[in-house]
């Protein structure tokens, strides 16, 4: 196994990357960032995506080491400079805004500080773009004020906190914390994973327009708020997957207190959503609401919370489509009514068969599997989860879940401030320097953005794909 040591390296045995092209483990001396945890990842092992053998045969690997669903496909930012976020200010050169909105091209963001970036309105982000929140130091990267909407194709997003609240910002009525497509283009190959998306006054969540190739995974979508003044009045959407949507994987996230669509799927094409652990998920379970759509629903969770009425009588799986050519395919379904226990128009609609994972490859955990997996990986959990995603996580032991009105940080929870790596990157390339040597990389020169010619991974890539895969 490979064996680096990760950023602020104190161990005195020296670390081994021969064997890199075939997994890695992780370690830290007493001040990394993860210090005394092994990290374990597998660069290598994704057949269950491709359905191919030797990584050194695969030219173009998936976005990063166990990528799934459809947006597996895209490569992000890869073959582009790495760029360095080196403020919390809302914009100007080193902002996040410039990083994403005002660069264009291939690149691979990543982040030399860690605290709470305030925004003012929405940040486009344009195509070809890797975002690795996971390298933030401290307590990592926090979004406010307005969302991430992705207009470009073949982008990443892993790593990072995006929390619009109530503050200032984005109109409330768009104020969602992440959106994926735009009216004016199409938008392809794009995936969400690790993140943890909460407190938006629109859906936490969205996919609409002329998009296609999506995976949102191990996410956690949770407290969308009730009553923020959004111009339809009470709100709290957990995801909406909208409107000429196609190709659209939901896998292993947890949808926690969300009111309304957890999620919903409207006239989509194409959608599977796979062993997501749902709780507390108001009148508004897994619902289809309109087509023509091939919907798979497999191996999910779903208990009901305080904020969930009529549990014993109301499904909260909710088929309300049966438009010519729409068909569903049930499985493996936990609900407290039973399994695959459904409700709608479109139950007729049924298949014995998936409709849409033959084309995606997606592996399924039973759903017995479901809550011990999604409670141990999803959200942005490195260095370590915040009190705000912890506490969400463990509303579901004691069933404490609650539908917010505001976002919990306006009340009870103040962002650590800002911090800042210590002097142990001299390049300033994203790669430790007691990496470097024995990667291959060479800690005077920044070249963290150079491909590993036997993965075909970015080195940079490697390096923070590694921090994820425990």
């Amino acid at each position: 196994m490979w064996s680096p040591a990760m950023r602020n390296q104190t161990d005195a045995n020296p670390v081994d990357f021969a064997t890199a092209k075939r997994g890695l483990v992780l370690t830290t001396g007493k001040r990394g960032r993860v210090s005394g945890r092994w990290v374990q990842a597998w660069a290598f092992l994704l057949g269950a995506v491709l359905g191919t053998g030797a990584w050194a045969e695969t030219p173009s690997p998936p976005a990063f080491p166990g990528a799934m669903g459809f947006g597996a496909v895209t490569s992000g930012g890869r073959g582009g400079p790495v760029v360095r976020v080196t403020t919390l200010d809302a914009d100007g050169e080193g902002s996040l805004v410039w990083a994403l909105s005002e660069l264009t091209g291939p690149r691979i963001v990543v982040f030399d500080v860690g605290g709470v970036i305030r925004l003012r309105d929405e940040v486009r982000v344009n195509g070809q773009v890797t975002v690795l929140g996971q390298t933030a130091p401290g307590e990592g990267i926090t979004v406010e004020g307005a969302r991430l909407a992705v207009v470009g194709d073949d982008v990443i997003i892993r790593g990072m906190r995006l929390r619009p609240g109530t503050g200032k910002g984005q109109d409330r009525s768009a104020r969602d914390g992440i959106s994926i497509g735009a009216s004016d283009r199409t938008v392809r190959r794009v995936i969400v994973d690790q993140n943890s998306i909460m407190w938006a006054i629109d859906e936490n969540a969205s996919t609409w327009y002329d998009v296609e190739d999506v995976t949102y995974s191990n996410n956690l979508i949770a407290e969308g708020l009730l009553n923020a003044k959004h111009e339809e009045g009470r709100h709290s959407m957990g995801m909406l997957i909208g409107e000429t949507t196609n190709r659209v994987s939901v896998l292993r996230n947890a949808f926690f207190s969300n009111f309304w669509r957890n999620p919903q799927i409207e006239q989509a094409g194409a959608v599977e959503v796979i062993n997501n652990l749902v709780y507390n998920y108001g009148p508004g379970g897994i619902y289809v609401s309109a087509g023509p759509s091939r919907v798979d629903i497999i191996g999910n969770v779903l208990i009901p919370g305080p904020d969930t009425p009529e549990v014993d009588t109301r499904p909260p799986i909710d088929l309300d489509d049966d438009t010519a050519g729409t068909v569903f395919f049930l499985k493996d379904n936990q609900t407290p009514m039973g399994v695959d226990v459904a409700s709608g128009k479109g139950l007729g609609l049924r298949v014995e068969a998936p409709v849409v994972g033959p084309l995606s490859g997606t592996p399924v955990l039973p759903a017995s599997m479901v809550r011990d997996h999604v409670l141990a990986q999803v959200g942005a959990r490195l260095p370590l989860r915040d009190r705000a995603d912890q506490r969400i996580l463990d509303s579901l032991a004691d069933n404490s879940g609650k539908v917010p009105d505001k976002a919990w940080h306006n009340r009870k929870w103040r962002p650590d401030k800002a911090r800042w790596p210590n002097d142990d990157d001299r390049d300033r390339d994203g790669l430790p320097d007691a990496l470097e040597p024995q990667l291959g990389t060479d800690p005077e020169v920044a070249d963290s953005e150079r491909i590993d010619p036997q993965s075909g991974y970015a080195y940079i890539e490697l390096y923070a794909n590694a921090l994820f895969d425990r």
